[in-house]
């Protein structure tokens, strides 16, 4: 199915960029001219006299760009898989004109196969605008002189500047895209704006996903064929987060409902204790607890499932030692209602299974009131243990093995109010509680996974990378040791560095790979 993605970056001198470089891997020439087979199509065009081959422009921009200029804007967009190559061959050339055309600036542009499933189109456009007056490379470089032009350089473009030209991009290939596929007959279309402007709630982009790639030897080649946990990422295929909140909380009071009409029946008395899931403790605060014993699905973030130690602090950590009162309300609470069938409540409402297909028995699982233990850890008896073939849990583990190490940071954003919960589990003790963390996940809140500080793993993280970065970051022999899919086509990158690497020195990596890959600058490790 067609996909919506680009992105913009600019590269320049003082950020240790060259466009000779990166014309070389976009095309697949020189060192990278191996994998050339990966590009289907490339051209150029509003090139200057001097240039004979592209290549001399970039390299012409390396030796006589200012040191503070700009040697390119970049622009990639994913190209609609509907449309055959001589399509998209016109599409993308048409976009370029569409981008560089009324100032002729020059641009050199590379179509790459991208496995065959995602192929995608390099755009290199340079700033300065060809006027027609023949200049040598030395002199196009030069500034620009307003009284006499022939004398100075080619001047530079004002257009690519503007915060807003990328938003009108972004829209304009929206446009040239929709109207390539509707001429070739396809009802796929695409759309620039974000999911929430689109008005569609879906799983948030967090960081649990099912795609982990982790290294071999020495952790720093990563065989992507050997992804055993690939998924299909297609919106077609994504869990309406909102239709499984309502799943869930359905199914929580239609089970509340079955007990309580079985203790009505069976004459049970409901002063002796609390309603049943009540946990008997109270909260950070000291209030007593929710009579539910959690919160409703998407309601924040509920207590964590602290494993059986002291000393960890954080948001949502349960009181030392409970109440009396909450000891005596446990003694006092009638024995669970017995014989009622969850799951084939499920199975009486018609249609649920098919409806929510593989996650109809999770949706049970998470609504059940014994769901929680008296700690408000989940209970993994009582769920039957982690789920067969449970994806998540299987990726998790995989992650956890590629970052190598023996204690790890676990924090949970509530999705309403921002607060982080934070952990230090073992790896067991993550695994364990797998279940919790993809609980807090369905209900909308972040779930990050990292090593934990004192340990010298010489981690650090890059976030908010396309799958073109990825390939950029291996091409420039930045290969991660661990990719994980945080959203559908959204990725978070763990480059190896120095074991002894202190935090600094990783936090001054961190920010500098951000900033060459256009990634998340606040998600410096």
């Amino acid at each position: 199915m067609a996909i919506y993605h680009l992105t913009a970056k600019t590269g320049s001198r003082s950020g240790g960029q060259s466009a000779r470089a990166k014309a070389d891997y976009i095309q697949r020439e020189g060192k990278y001219a191996r994998d050339m087979d990966e590009v289907l199509h490339a051209e150029s065009g509003h090139m200057p006299e001097f240039v004979e081959r592209p290549a001399d422009y970039w390299d012409a921009a390396d030796l006589y760009e200012r040191a503070n200029g700009r040697l390119f804007k970049e622009v990639e967009f994913a190209l609609p898989v509907e449309l055959t190559l001589d399509q998209q061959k016109a599409l993308a050339s048409e976009f370029a004109q569409h981008l560089t055309g009324a100032e002729r600036l020059p641009y050199t542009l590379a179509i790459h196969a991208g496995g065959g499933e995602n192929p995608h189109c390099h755009l290199m456009i340079s700033e300065r605008i060809n006027d027609g007056i023949e200049r040598p490379a030395a002199q196009w470089f030069k500034r620009y002189n307003g009284k006499t032009p022939e004398k100075g350089g080619a001047q530079k473009t004002e257009a690519l500047k503007p915060k807003a030209w990328l938003e009108q991009t972004r829209e304009a290939w929206a446009d040239h895209a929709n109207r390539a596929l509707e001429r070739a007959g396809h009802d796929a279309r695409i759309d620039h704006r974000t999911l929430e402007a689109q008005g569609i709630e879906r799983l948030p982009g967090v960081h649990l996903g099912p795609n982990v790639v982790e290294m071999e030897g020495r952790g720093i080649r990563t065989d992507r064929a050997d992804v055993a946990l690939n998924i299909d990422t297609a919106n077609a295929q994504i869990i309406d987060l909102q239709e499984y909140r309502e799943a869930i909380d359905h199914e929580r009071n239609r089970q509340s409902e079955e007990i309580q009409r079985h203790q009505r029946v069976s004459g049970a008395d409901r002063t002796a204790g609390p309603e049943h899931g009540d946990t008997g403790r109270r909260s950070p605060a000291g209030h007593e607890p929710d009579p539910a014993g959690q919160r409703g699905a998407g309601g924040g973030v509920a207590e964590s499932p602290a494993p059986d130690r002291g000393g960890m602090g954080g948001a949502g950590q349960r009181v030392a030692g409970g109440s009396r009162r909450g000891e005596q309300r446990r003694a006092e609470r009638p024995e669970r209602v017995a014989g009622v069938a969850l799951e084939a409540m499920a199975n009486r409402d018609a249609g649920f299974h098919d409806a929510y297909g593989g996650a109809a028995d999770r949706i049970v699982a998470l609504a059940r009131p014994d769901a929680t233990d008296n700690r408000g850890r989940l209970d993994l008896a009582a769920l039957g243990g982690p789920m067969k073939n449970d994806r998540t849990l299987q990726a998790i583990g995989r992650q956890l093995k590629a970052m190598g190490c023996e204690r790890f940071d676990i924090g949970v954003r509530d999705a309403t109010t921002g607060q982080m919960m934070n952990r230090e589990w073992s790896a067991a003790e993550v695994l364990q509680n797998t279940p919790w963390l993809k609980r807090m996940n369905a209900q909308g809140n972040d779930v990050y996974i990292r090593p934990a500080e004192q340990e010298r793993h010489g981690l650090v993280l890059v976030d908010d990378l396309s799958e073109f970065d990825l390939d950029d970051m291996k091409a420039e022999g930045r290969e991660p040791a661990l990719v994980v899919e945080t959203s559908p086509k959204n990725y978070q990158a763990w480059v190896k560095v120095a074991d002894a690497a202190g935090g600094e020195l990783r936090g001054q990596i961190a920010r500098t790979l951000a900033s060459e890959y256009d990634a998340d600058p606040a998600s410096a490790d």
